[in-house]
């Protein structure tokens, strides 16, 4: 599946907005804080932390993001959705990973977005959610990755 530059472009638009300095001043306008400027334009990127799609996905594109430490990237999913998403270390463009709750596969990839009780014991993960549905809390910086050392058989949710 080819998609051309212009395309990504077009995605990519869709994906940001760009922020405004307050500047030092409050909600009237009014300066309350001295010495504070406007400072450089921010352009601020809108990132998948729930990744509930169940559906598999390819990266189309890997960027900085000057807000975060880690890399991001542009993934087009099977059902046409696109998101930017946190990589992990080792994922490359044209990567297909999945993102859901099912896991209809035995095996689980880098970059995958699965329930814990579908990896493996003593594997690298990152972008943990802390609490179910809240969104990815854990985990999120530039590197930083967790081993799984344990399961509970029991559910306590």
């Amino acid at each position: 599946m080819y998609i051309s530059y212009t395309i990504i472009l077009k995605i990519q638009k869709k994906l940001k907005k760009g922020l405004k300095s307050n500047g030092g001043r409050n909600n009237t306008g009014k300066v309350c804080v001295r010495g504070r400027g406007a400072g450089n334009k921010i352009t601020y990127r809108f990132l998948d932390f729930y990744r509930r799609i169940n559906k598999r996905g390819r990266v189309l594109n890997i960027s900085y993001d000057p807000i975060r430490t880690g890399k991001i990237g542009l993934v087009i999913y099977e059902n046409g959705l696109s998101s930017y998403i946190l990589l992990q270390k080792g994922v490359k463009i044209d990567t297909m990973i999945y993102a859901g709750s099912f896991l209809n596969s035995e095996k689980v990839n880098k970059g995958d977005s699965v329930l814990l009780k579908y990896i493996p014991l003593f594997s690298i993960v990152s972008n943990m959610e802390n609490k179910p549905y809240k969104g990815s809390s854990l985990c999120r910086a530039a590197g930083v990755g967790a081993v799984l050392i344990g399961k509970k058989k029991k559910k306590e949710f």
